[in-house]
This record gives C-alpha cells, sequence and structure tokens, in this order.
C-alpha cells in the first residue's frame, strides 16, 4: 500500500496558491471571480442573495513610492488582517491589485456585516 498523503498536502497547497495572494493571504482575483461564480450559481438555485463591495485604496502609490514597497506590502498585510478579523468566516475578501480590493457576503445576515475600515489609513498612525 502506498501513501499518498505528502502528495496531496502538495496538491491542497497548490490550489491554495493558485487562488490567493501570497502577501496578503486574501483570494487573488481568481479565487474570488470562482466564488462569485459559486454564489452566483447559488442564487439562480435556491435565490440565496449576496452582496457585493469593491473597495479602492486612496493615496496607496504614495506611499509606496515615498515609504517604500517595504512599507506598502506591510500597509497590505495590516489593511488584509483588518478586514478578516471584520467579516464572517463564510464571506470572501479579496485582492484584486495593489490598491484595490472586494467583498462577498452571501445569505443570511449579509446585511448586518460591516466591514469597519477607517475612513483614511495613515501610515504612521498605523504603523507607529
Amino acid at each position: 500500500m502506498k501513501d499518498i498523503t505528502e502528495r496531496r498536502q502538495q496538491e491542497a497547497l497548490q490550489r491554495w496558491e493558485a487562488e490567493h495572494d501570497p502577501l496578503t493571504g486574501l483570494l487573488n482575483r481568481r479565487g474570488f471571480e470562482r466564488r462569485l461564480e459559486e454564489a452566483f450559481a447559488d442564487f439562480q438555485k435556491t435565490s440565496t442573495p449576496s452582496a457585493l463591495l469593491l473597495f479602492d485604496l486612496d493615496h496607496f502609490k504614495p506611499i509606496n513610492d515615498e515609504g517604500g514597497h517595504a512599507l506598502g506590502d506591510e500597509m497590505l498585510r495590516r489593511i488584509a488582517q483588518i478586514v478578516a478579523w471584520e467579516v464572517r468566516r463564510s464571506d470572501h475578501v479579496a485582492i484584486s491589485r495593489a490598491d484595490a480590493a472586494s467583498y462577498e457576503a452571501k445569505g443570511e445576515g449579509r446585511d448586518a456585516v460591516v466591514v469597519k475600515l477607517p475612513e483614511q489609513f495613515d501610515p504612521i498612525e498605523l504603523f507607529g
């Protein structure tokens, strides 16, 4: 008998890496689009409603340009962490590019889920 545990673990890791942003751990565009397709299919079958929120990080380019990529990367990691803390486990958050993200919530309670992001992320305040 052959133990395939390691191969299964490697395949699972590859699937995760294909759909997640390595910096933030959030879904990437591919992973988010798949979740949206699943939500739409659920809606067509069972009329399960969903909510979609897109948000843009204003003034991110100057932070990256003036503070360096390390500061920009750390800011993205912190924002991802804040957003992940504020949403339900059944919801999906994705980063689609360096300064934009998406959030999808479906089913019961979706209207009650509020992402509590500060109106402005001040890098000094955030990392001070």
